[in-house]
């Protein structure tokens, strides 16, 4: 800033020399990202809610993914030679808190059908927006690293946006890298007798892991139906302490066990079927099975599910405009700090843009409407 009693007659040079506190370099800010409190920036990030209901900005409609955050270290490099590029069990000496992850290609399947994958080291940003009249606006925002499982990041963002920020959620659109039970659990305020708010509806892709058979179909006796519509052997029931819920699990009919001796032949030549055969894991306190209650044919989950793409347009324009993509640092909380700087700048020029239209979507932000922020 000028420094007081600077004539308003100077010229621009004059000015630029008598500035109190010149712009700091982007060295010396690099070096002031690590030790920042990130949980600082979240609050700023917070604040912006505010102004969101003030503007009329939020229906209550969250869209959750995630995105890929490149390590500037040699291994990201496919021009330079490195020995053993993508050893999971590498210790990257340039960024020692980056891991090993992987994102499918889109379009590319290898021989078996399946998505390709691209290898990379560093982070991921799982992020929850809302797409507004003025532009996708970031409600909440994480850094993991990169070996982190997508439907591992997103409890704690949701749960972070909803229960401690006061966020009214109505509907949850994610990919198929969400299709798990204890997100379905949240989002319809399943077992939470603590929780007074509504449950919300879940707009989420299903994830066949593997299975032409998705829905439970049991014989009279109580077993798993295959594929091949033959009664499976019950493999026993458990408590999965990692999932936290109680689990079956079925086997194939025709082999044994513990011998691992085929009795016959599949009826349908199963590719599993030349290996142990094929196995499928039930959840057993799903009884509702909330997996297959959405009805994915529906034109109106087909309308509401296209807008997930509004999140993966947010990452590629804060990495384009901010030049974020590969960050040039070389510690998680500098990489956090500078994903979370970038949403807040997001979300001021949607509000600087909602301010100089001044045209507020009538009808919402109301107090009693979801998407309600309580600061």
């Amino acid at each position: 800033r000028p420094l007081a009693g600077l004539s308003p007659l100077a010229t621009p040079r004059t000015r630029a020399s008598e500035v109190e506190h010149p712009v700091v370099s982007a060295r010396h800010f690099r070096r002031q990202l690590q030790p920042s409190d990130t949980k600082s920036l979240k609050l700023l990030l917070k604040h912006t809610g505010a102004h969101w209901h003030a503007q009329h900005l939020l229906h209550g409609t969250a869209i959750a993914d995630t995105t890929e955050i490149l390590a500037w270290v040699k291994e990201n490099n496919l021009k330079q030679r490195v020995d053993n590029r993508f050893d999971k069990t590498r210790t990257i000496k340039g960024f020692p808190q980056c891991s090993l992850g992987a994102k499918p290609i889109p379009g590319e399947k290898d021989k078996k059908g399946k998505p390709k994958l691209r290898y990379f080291w560093g982070a991921k940003q799982a992020a929850v927006v809302e797409q507004t009249a003025y532009g996708t606006v970031f409600l909440y925002e994480d850094v993991f690293t990169a070996k982190t499982a997508d439907v591992t990041t997103a409890l704690p963002t949701l749960k972070a946006l909803v229960e401690r920020w006061g966020y009214r959620l109505k509907k949850f659109l994610a990919d198929a890298a969400y299709d798990a039970f204890d997100i379905y659990q949240y989002v319809y305020a399943k077992d939470q007798p603590d929780t007074t708010r509504e449950p919300a509806q879940a707009y989420i892709a299903l994830n066949s892991r593997g299975h032409k058979r998705l829905n439970r179909q049991f014989s009279e006796h109580g077993n798993l139906m295959c594929e091949a519509d033959l009664e499976m052997t019950n493999g026993g029931r458990w408590f999965d302490k990692h999932k936290g819920y109680h689990r079956q699990k079925f086997t194939c009919p025709l082999i044994n066990q513990k011998t691992k001796h085929k009795c016959a032949t599949c009826p349908i030549n199963h590719e599993k079927f030349q290996k142990n055969g094929c196995y499928r894991y039930i959840n057993l306190d799903d009884q509702e099975q909330l997996r297959f209650n959405i009805h994915r044919d529906s034109e109106e989950y087909n309308n509401t599910f296209t807008q997930r793409i509004f999140v993966e347009q947010a990452f590629s324009s804060i990495k384009e405009h901010y030049d974020i993509e590969m960050p040039h640092v070389r510690n998680l909380n500098s990489v956090k700090n500078i994903y979370t700087i970038a949403a807040i700048l997001n979300n001021i020029h949607i509000l600087q843009k909602a301010t100089s239209q001044n045209t507020p979507t009538p009808g919402e932000g109301d107090p009693q409407n979801p998407g309600v922020m309580r600061i």
